[in-house]
Parts: structure tokens; C-alpha cells; sequence
């Protein structure tokens, strides 16, 4: 029998299906293939699948799990005492060669490299993922299957088949694919994890940040909900094709999937919800290891305020504080890193002096007949245009318009541009934090 080693981030059941397509076994499904294998030990027919593609490739079966599984996307938390993936043998024959969605995704681009260095392809975890349209590697938009066993034959034969078609019929805006880039990074995070996190641990780590972004961490707290930063912060488009249930709730209405995560429920999220949860949280997958692990080693983690009123007079907040909200483009995390103040004490004085909150800064409409009022309009036809309260836009103004607009100018110029700017302005403040993408930039209401 013919064995081979699984591919970079090549999936479970594609793996034993690519065995099975080169041993003969064209119409097996990967399954039955992997139980009636030669040469794996006695009685591992009964084993779950992974562990038996595990013992023929000669690996550990935490090691195949973790590289070649969806289980550290799919059991990202638990509340019972979590165990290595691959670890709990009925876990795993239950979920430990499912998948993360429904149907088989691939990228073009990615099979046609495949082709010409490897001269074969396969299907990897990558582009396989919930909420997921577009390829980490390439950026472009992925394929899918259209085969009910996509699993017997490899990426290339469908393509030469013509039996692909485009998740997506439209091109993807920048927003999108920054948005989906921001979740291919934190999907990265998790699925390098050999086991599942305590659901008490990833909570804590949540709520704290929540509670630092003004968010509600307690089912009946009056603060917005995590739901509906998430709405500000995600591309109307991307929400609309994978949470269309979030798209029509109403304002300040219970989101259970998400809204439960930062909350004292013991119950784990599904993989999709903290995947989302930490992409909206965090200006960077990296920004949230230290929360979860000081959350593992301290539940409680308090904030203590100390001598943050000394450091600042006054007369600084309603001076020279805005010209580094401008260089900082109103990220409330970035400017406290700069200040070395407290974000909640920032987030305060922001609020005080009238500095409005840049939630959902690329799509709420008051953010729009702004845009409309300095591109030239009068101030009446900007608000009529995007069924603004003129009061509300007239309060902006009156505080704040001219480093308001520098601040939206800036954000104009896409992530590069955005970059530079931020390190100009850091250039002339002081050394400081690069800035949030404006995709997701943090809120202090």
C-alpha cells in the first residue's frame, strides 16, 4: 500500500483521500479507506480517523491534529479540564475529522503553484474556514466544489473538470479583504494551539477588553454590545452573506452567539464566534496573548488607576491632546500607549471635551454626510442625503471639524498610507503605537 506524509495544512479527511485516489480506492470515501488499511496495527478499524492517519504516517496524534485537523478551530474552548487535541479518544472519533464548513474550498492561484512545483495539489485548512471567501496567501477570491465526495480526487482535477465555481460573484472591496485578512490572522493563532483553552480563561481575557472598549461584559449592562461593535466594525456585505440573522437584529437586542462570550456564561462559543469575537477586540492577534495569558494566571486581573490625573493639566486635553488624536487617527488603545496613560482614563477625557466616538467610522451614516460636507456639499443636502439629524452632524462640527477632517483625510488613503502617516505623526509627538486599521478602530462609548 501506497502511504503518504500529509502537505502543509493539508485536511484530514483530503489526506486519506488523496490515499485512497492513489491506491485504487477512487470511490471510497476517505473513511472506510483509512479503516481498512494493511498497515496500521490491530483493531484500528475502531480508532478515529485521524489517529489512524496518524499511526500510518509514523506521527504523534496531538502533532497530526493540530496540523492537519479542524479540531483546534472547532474545540477552541472547554469547560471541563482541557486535554490535548487528539488526546480524548471519543471526542475525537466524534469531531475530530469534521469539518468547518459545508462544502470543499480551494484557491486557484494556490493549485497552479502546487502544479508547478509539487505536480500535484491538495486541499488545505486555510480555505476551508468559516467566514472565509478569500485566500491568505494570493487574496484572491476561493472556489468550491461543486461535487457531493469533493474528497476523491485533488483540487486540479476539478478545476481541469470545470466542476468549480467562485464563492463569491462580485469582486471584494478593500474593506472586505482587510476584514478577512484580520480573521485569517486570528484563525492562524488558533488552529497552532495543541489544545483547547479553559472557557473561564478566554472569557476573562474577553471581558477585559470589552470592558476597556466600553462594551457590555453582563446581560442586562446598558453599554453596546459586542454584536453590534462587531456591525460597525465588519463590512455590511461580508455580514449580510454570513450572519444575516446579526444584519436585521435591532439596536440593543441580545446576540446570544457573541454577546455571551465576555459574559459570566459557562457554556464554550463555537470556533466562528471567538474567531470573530477576537478580530474585532483586538488591533492585532498578537495583542491578545498577553490578556489570555494573564487571565490563566490571574482571573481577576484588576485595572488600578494611579496618579493619572498629575500627569496631564487640563489645559493639555483641550490643546495639544487633539493634535495627537490626529496622528494616533482617534485610536483610543494607541494614544494611551502614547501618553503611557490608562485606555479607560483616555477614553474619559475623549468623552469629556466631546471628541466623538469613531465607531463604525467606513459605513454609520453620520461618518458619510461628514465625507459629503467637506467633499464640498452644504451641510442641509450631506445630511438629507444620508438621513443624518442635522443637529447631531452640526455638534461634530462645531467641537472638532477641522483636525475631524484631517483625521478622516487620512484614513482615505488605504492601510499604507495610513501607516505612514501615523509614523509622521509619531515622528513629530514622540515615539508611539502604530495606529488600528480604521477598519476597526477602537470606541470609547
Amino acid at each position: 500500500m501506497i502511504v503518504v506524509s500529509p502537505m502543509p495544512q493539508e485536511i484530514a479527511v483530503a489526506h486519506a483521500g488523496r490515499m485512497a485516489l492513489l491506491n485504487g480506492y477512487e470511490s471510497q470515501v476517505a473513511k472506510r479507506f483509512a479503516a481498512r488499511s494493511e498497515q496500521v496495527s490491530e483493531g484500528a478499524g475502531g480508532l478515529p480517523l485521524i489517529s489512524q492517519l496518524a499511526l500510518l504516517c509514523g506521527m504523534g496524534i496531538t502533532d497530526y491534529a493540530r496540523q492537519h485537523s479542524m479540531l483546534p478551530v472547532l474545540r477552541v474552548a472547554m469547560n471541563s479540564a482541557p486535554c490535548l487535541h487528539g488526546r480524548d479518544a471519543s471526542l475525537t472519533r466524534l469531531v475530530g475529522a469534521r469539518l468547518h464548513i459545508a462544502n470543499a474550498q480551494l484557491c486557484p492561484e494556490c493549485v497552479r503553484e502546487d502544479l508547478s512545483h509539487w505536480h500535484f495539489s491538495w486541499f488545505r485548512r486555510t480555505h476551508n474556514l468559516e467566514g472565509i471567501e478569500t485566500c491568505p496567501v494570493h487574496g484572491v477570491g476561493l472556489h468550491r466544489v461543486i461535487d457531493c465526495n469533493p474528497w476523491t480526487k485533488l483540487p486540479h482535477h476539478w478545476l481541469e473538470m470545470g466542476k468549480t465555481e467562485a464563492i463569491v460573484g462580485i469582486e471584494l472591496s478593500v474593506g472586505d479583504t482587510q476584514f478577512q485578512s484580520r480573521m485569517h490572522d486570528v484563525y492562524g493563532f488558533l488552529l497552532e494551539r495543541s489544545g483547547p483553552y479553559a472557557v473561564g480563561t478566554i472569557r476573562r481575557a474577553l471581558a477585559r477588553r470589552a470592558s476597556e472598549l466600553g462594551l457590555r461584559t453582563s446581560r442586562t449592562c446598558s453599554k453596546p454590545l459586542l454584536s453590534e461593535f462587531l456591525r460597525d466594525c465588519a463590512p455590511p456585505a461580508w455580514i449580510e452573506r454570513h450572519l444575516p440573522q446579526l444584519d436585521a437584529k435591532s439596536e440593543g437586542t441580545y446576540f446570544a452567539m457573541l454577546d455571551r462570550l465576555p459574559t459570566s456564561s459557562i457554556t464554550p462559543g463555537t470556533g466562528f464566534a471567538y474567531a470573530l469575537a477576537l478580530a474585532v477586540l483586538f488591533d492585532r492577534v498578537e495583542d491578545a496573548g498577553p490578556y489570555l495569558s494573564s487571565s490563566e494566571a490571574n482571573p481577576v486581573a484588576p485595572i488600578v488607576r494611579t496618579n493619572q490625573k498629575e500627569k496631564y493639566p487640563p489645559t493639555f486635553w483641550h490643546g495639544q491632546f487633539w493634535e495627537i488624536c490626529v496622528s494616533k487617527m482617534g485610536n483610543v488603545s494607541a494614544i494611551a500607549d502614547h501618553l503611557g496613560l490608562q485606555r479607560t482614563y483616555v477614553a474619559e477625557w475623549m468623552e469629556r471635551i466631546g471628541f466623538p466616538s469613531f465607531k463604525g467610522v467606513n459605513s454609520a451614516s453620520r461618518w458619510k454626510a461628514f465625507s459629503r460636507f467637506f467633499g464640498g456639499e452644504s451641510l442641509l443636502v450631506a445630511c438629507r442625503e444620508e438621513g443624518v439629524d442635522l443637529k447631531e452632524l452640526e455638534g461634530m462640527l462645531r467641537i472638532a471639524s477641522m483636525p475631524l477632517a484631517r483625521m478622516k483625510t487620512a484614513m482615505q488613503g488605504g492601510p499604507e498610507n495610513q501607516r505612514k502617516r501615523a509614523i509622521d505623526g509619531d515622528a513629530q509627538q514622540g515615539a508611539g503605537s502604530l495606529p488600528a486599521s480604521p477598519l476597526l478602530l477602537s470606541t470609547h462609548d
